[in-house]
């Protein structure tokens, strides 16, 4: 749902996977990119590169490679239930911003729910 939202923004999208299984269904979706987060070279490619990363994980691998991809005054949000905390330190790294949450409030799933009518989004 959050590339469906992105590319109805008019948002520039990165898919990142560990594989290329998901390829052809995040570029149906709207995915600009795909990237291959095991794959070094895609991911120097990408670094620097991200305003935002929107992370939706159900396990947490090494997310250093995830950080390196963001601008300076870059943001993370996880979105999920994550069993292991998240290795960032109090003082993590400068000038990137670090959210999380397992839902939105009411009026933000409201906020959601009336973008998807209005964009028809499926």
């Amino acid at each position: 749902m959050a590339l469906a939202f992105a590319k109805e923004m008019g948002l520039n999208t990165i898919v990142f996977s560990t594989s290329a299984r998901k390829e052809a269904m995040a570029k149906e979706m709207g995915a600009g990119k795909y990237v291959i987060s095991t794959d070094e070279e895609q991911m120097k490619a990408v670094e620097s590169s991200c305003d935002m990363i929107l992370y939706t994980p159900n396990v947490l691998p090494d997310i250093n490679p995830f950080i390196g991809a963001l601008k300076m005054k870059g943001k993370m949000a996880f979105i999920g239930a994550i069993t292991t905390p998240v290795p960032i330190g109090m003082f993590g790294p400068p000038d990137l911003l670090f959210a999380g949450s397992h839902i939105g409030g009411p009026k933000k799933i409201k906020e959601m729910v009336d973008f998807v009518a209005e964009k028809k989004i499926k």
